[in-house]
């Protein structure tokens, strides 16, 4: 072989090695940190910032009793013992509604039997809230051209069901992150499809305005083929599965694509430049939807590792 050759292997080499280590390359926004202990750590229809936290909302402080009987049925999520420690509970009574904060991740119990207020929406999820000051831009043309948020978590349906009224109720697992248009002061929830009792039909991108308060607009996507607001990640499980591994990647230009979407067809008004958008919220969970407080809902589900970073 020639010196001429073996050079230019040597430099096509090299190429190649920088732009797999380019691509690896990540910015952790936020890296899962757990703690032992459930005290301070669940709150009912609130929102602290800068922290991490169990967020149970549509269903009043339902869950507020330091309980020892085994959640872990309901969830598959197992506590260290006391389990007290670990867990709170709408009464003593096995099988009531309960919640888990342990070292490696959370655990869910709804029981909508002990809910003490009624909202048509409602859930609980693994939650972090970052500060204004916190200023953490995933798109920034700091990171190049095109740069990638990722989100990612460990998400398990233990089990489910819906009685009573059932019409157009619904049980969903879903992943997602909030972000805010800075130079318009405009919120955006982007939410990723895990699972939708609903089945197939419901996996489907789609945007729109939200009713239940905000009004802001929300991006819905699924972690499927041919997606224009996302992309799943070669290892995650796909859109519909009842547990695993889930991890989207956001492009900037995914996130223009979704925007202009929502400008489009909401009116939205949203900026269209990836560096305008500020991340403050990520979440992983499930939520559901009831018709009427004779709507009953079970589900058991836990949660793991949830974390985001971009991959530039």
């Amino acid at each position: 072989m020639s010196r001429t050759r073996i050079k230019a292997l040597l430099v096509a080499g090299f190429i190649l090695l920088t732009l797999q280590a380019k691509a690896t390359t990540t910015n952790f926004w936020y890296p899962y940190t757990y703690t032992n202990s459930i005290a301070g750590n669940i709150y009912f229809d609130s929102y602290p910032s800068g922290k991490t936290f169990l967020s149970v909302f549509g269903m009043g402080a339902c869950a507020q009793m330091a309980v020892n009987w085994p959640i872990v049925d309901f969830t598959g999520f197992p506590v260290n013992s006391p389990a007290q420690n670990q867990q709170r509970a709408h009464d003593g009574s096995y099988g009531a509604m309960g919640f888990q904060v342990g070292s490696t991740g959370m655990g869910y119990w709804i029981n909508t039997d002990s809910a003490t207020a009624f909202n048509p929406y409602m859930g609980a999820r693994d939650y972090r809230i970052w500060t204004q000051t916190d200023n953490l831009r995933p798109w920034n043309i700091t990171f190049g051209s095109n740069p990638v948020l990722q989100t990612e978590a460990k998400w398990y349906n233990h089990e489910w069901s819906i009685t009573g009224d059932t019409s157009g109720a619904a049980l969903f697992g879903q992943m997602g992150i909030c972000i805010v248009d800075v130079v318009h002061q405009k919120s955006v929830f982007y939410c990723i499809g895990l699972w939708d009792s609903r089945g197939s039909s419901q996996y489907r991108e789609y945007v729109h305005m939200d009713t239940g308060g905000t009004h802001n607009a929300i991006v819905n996507t699924v972690l499927a083929g041919g997606t224009q607001f996302c992309t799943r990640e070669a290892t995650s499980e796909a859109t519909g599965s009842l547990g695993g591994y889930f991890c989207a990647r956001i492009s900037a230009s995914q996130l223009v694509a979704a925007m202009t979407a929502c400008n489009n067809q909401l009116g939205a008004g949203l900026s269209t430049n990836p560096s305008d958008y500020r991340l403050i919220h990520l979440w992983c969970g499930s939520e559901g939807y009831r018709p009427s407080s004779s709507t009953r809902i079970t589900a058991g589900y836990r949660t793991y590792a949830l974390r985001a970073y971009t991959v530039y």
